[in-house]
């Protein structure tokens, strides 16, 4: 499959090539995009696939950054006899099953 504009392509495959640029693309910045598809321009003679331009994109050093959540700082956990213990102090008589 090709990922550039042709002029007898239908608009159902069009717009699938267009999700398939936007997928590769995503994280991306306009403007980093518009500077990798000039630069494409000028050191080639054909046209480019998303890879072509997400590849100058990482050679801007603009990967995209994955942000996860900060997690839970880590809690200990206890040990049996800590556990034994509470319920000990606590009088609480669990049921044996």
């Amino acid at each position: 499959m090709s990922h550039y504009y042709r002029e007898d392509d239908t608009i159902a495959l069009n717009a699938a090539l267009g999700d398939d640029w936007a997928d590769v693309l995503q994280g991306q910045t306009r403007e980093f995009i518009q500077v990798a598809c000039l630069q494409y321009m000028a050191e080639n003679k054909y046209k480019p696939t998303p890879a072509h331009i997400l590849e100058l994109c990482y050679k801007q050093n603009v990967a995209p950054v994955i942000v996860s959540k900060p997690s839970a700082p880590i809690q200990k956990r206890m040990t049996g006899e800590q556990a034994n213990e509470i319920v000990r102090l606590s009088r609480i008589k669990p049921k044996k099953i």
